[in-house]
């Protein structure tokens, strides 16, 4: 016995990490965390979580990309499973961005792409088949600025609508599939590594009673068209995948003339007294036929013309709605954009400068109830949101008060004129909200600072009448996967103010991007070689640039009056 003792006291005095080859003069050695003995059996926690994470590297950020890589749970040596749970996919990739980084994924923040990312992407397309160029999506993250609208917590569930009977073959057949493997009955799927299974009482499946395995084969068996299913997953779900939904704000949409033309006319009209004159279109081609110039939006047969009529047609049909009760909405200016690539035929995000919280207001989609033909309820639900975002920016830059002078609610100022406070002088801002009793208007500053100032200090500029920007479509990630393109250095984060609101569209990006207000992810294994080797020539170049912007014709600057 004191022999064995003496042995294992010895083979511990020996003991080396598996990985680094060190003792634990580099950190505790952990023993026996999978079937391997000898040499093999120790290893420094720190030395397996990185290997975790160079086998996280090899995989895609996107979630419907990834798999369940083997090496990330099993031994590669004996394949037996570690016994020490492995982190999630959301903490090894804060482990690559750092807390405080991941910290600024939440409602309110902004998300730009960096300069070099956008520059190799735009590398990239010049080289591409002008077809591949046409389809390719590098356009919407080339050059970004993303507004977070939405966080969303996991809940665990997946809601998988099925609008065809041959969409729902597919469905079951996949199922049957699935059903061979060990655990898995023929309700039950595996998305994104995890086991999900169909859920009782919701659904398509609202009759059949909760554990009733049978009933769900039964009625999975017997669906028709459109059928929604929705799939629970087994394991709690972490914060990793939570929904993370933004829009971006540097792809304007120019309407032709044309559409400031009908505009104008249905301004002409009065509030509400002459019937609708786009009662009963349920189509472009009855809406054609009633307005002349249609030939300025282009060949409907191409999407991105159809998709302006779209625009045009939704702005129009809201601006009578919202005149039927406030007439000076025809005032309210409606800039559209191109809000991301998920949904980009539908509104999905309006955003209103103006209010009390933050300077801007973001309004969700409506969803519409309009009879059964799903072209109409979503032509309806554009219709609705947009109601909802003009009636709000109607009401917030409505006069109140004759001594609020020339500014209104949610417009862009310039102070002026200040004595007491004269570093102010030339700040822009955004006009909140107008108090009648002390005669001031609350006002938002680009660096977030709410100053309280008299309407004569205050040069009124873009947003007389009231704003809405409407974003078509939107940008959506799982929390991990937005994590994971901000460690490859894709990404910076920083939190957004009235000045990214502010600014206009053509300079946003540039602004942002040159502002020093972005975190970027430090240069880790999980950042993409030409973001690295950019970051090298950054290093090289910055001591060089330095010198040359403290020198002026050989003579050294005098900074101390900067």
């Amino acid at each position: 016995a004191c022999r064995l003792e003496k042995d294992e006291e010895d083979e511990e005095d020996e003991a080396l990490c598996r990985y680094c080859f060190d003792g634990s003069d580099e950190g505790d050695l952990l023993k026996d965390i999978c079937a391997c003995s000898g040499g093999q059996r120790w290893v420094h926690l720190h030395c397996l979580r990185r290997w975790q994470r160079m086998v996280m590297v090899s995989q895609p950020t996107h979630p419907a990309f990834y798999e369940d890589d083997v090496r990330y749970h099993k031994c590669n040596v004996c394949a037996a499973e570690f016994n020490i749970p492995p982190p999630t996919r959301h903490e090894l990739m804060q482990s690559f961005t750092g807390a405080e980084i991941a910290a600024l994924i939440s409602e309110g923040c902004v998300i730009g792409s960096h300069r070099v990312f956008s520059d190799e992407l735009e590398r990239q397309m010049e080289t591409m088949h002008p077809i591949q160029r046409l389809m390719t999506g590098y356009p919407h993250w080339i050059k970004g600025v993303y507004l977070i609208v939405d966080v969303r917590e996991d809940n665990g569930r997946i809601s998988l609508p099925v609008r065809t009977d041959a969409s729902l073959d597919r469905v079951r057949q996949r199922f049957q599939a699935e059903a061979e493997r060990s655990g898995y009955d023929g309700i039950s799927l595996e998305v994104g590594g995890k086991k999900h299974t169909i859920l009782a009482g919701v659904g398509s499946f609202e009759e059949v009673k909760d554990g009733d395995v049978e009933g769900i084969k039964a009625t999975l068996a017997a669906l028709k068209a459109p059928a929604m299913l929705v799939l629970a997953a087994e394991t709690e779900p972490d914060c990793g995948e939570d929904s993370v939904t933004a829009v971006n704000m540097c792809r304007p949409v120019q309407l032709p003339p044309a559409a400031a033309q009908h505009l104008d006319a249905l301004n002409e009209r009065s509030n509400g007294a002459d019937p609708d004159p786009l009662a009963g279109i349920r189509d472009m081609t009855e809406w054609m036929e009633k307005f002349e110039d249609t030939e300025q939006f282009g060949p409907l047969d191409e999407a991105k013309n159809a998709l302006k009529l779209d625009m045009h047609l939704a702005q129009y049909r809201a601006t009578w709605e919202v005149m039927k009760k406030y007439p000076g909405v025809r005032r309210v200016k409606v800039e559209h954009f191109i809000g991301g690539p998920c949904e980009s035929d539908d509104l999905m995000w309006c955003v209103v400068p103006g209010g009390m919280k933050r300077g801007w207001t973001v309004v969700s989609r409506t969803l519409a109830e309009d009879g059964s033909d799903e072209s109409v309820k979503r032509a309806a639900s554009n219709v609705s949101t947009l109601v909802s975002a003009m009636t709000l920016a109607h009401t917030r830059a409505a006069r109140r008060d004759d001594a609020q002078g020339d500014v209104c609610g949610g417009q862009t100022v310039r102070l002026r004129n200040l004595q007491a406070r004269a570093d102010l002088n030339g700040e822009v801002g955004l006009a909140l909200r107008y108090d009648s009793e002390s005669g001031r208007w609350m006002i938002r500053l680009r660096n977030g600072e709410g100053k309280s100032v008299k309407p004569d200090n205050l040069e009124a500029m873009d947003g007389e009448g009231g704003r809405v920007f409407a974003f078509w479509g939107d940008a959506r990630w799982s929390r991990a996967q937005l994590l994971g393109e901000i460690a490859r250095g894709h990404w910076g984060l920083c939190r957004a103010g009235v000045g990214d609101i502010t600014t206009s569209t053509a300079e946003r990006w540039e602004s942002l991007e040159t502002s020093g207000r972005m975190a970027f992810a430090p240069v880790t294994e999980m950042t993409e070689d030409f973001m690295k080797n950019a970051h090298r020539e950054m290093q090289v170049f910055r001591p060089s640039a330095a010198a040359a912007e403290g020198e002026d014709e050989g003579v050294q600057r005098d900074h101390s009056e900067d």
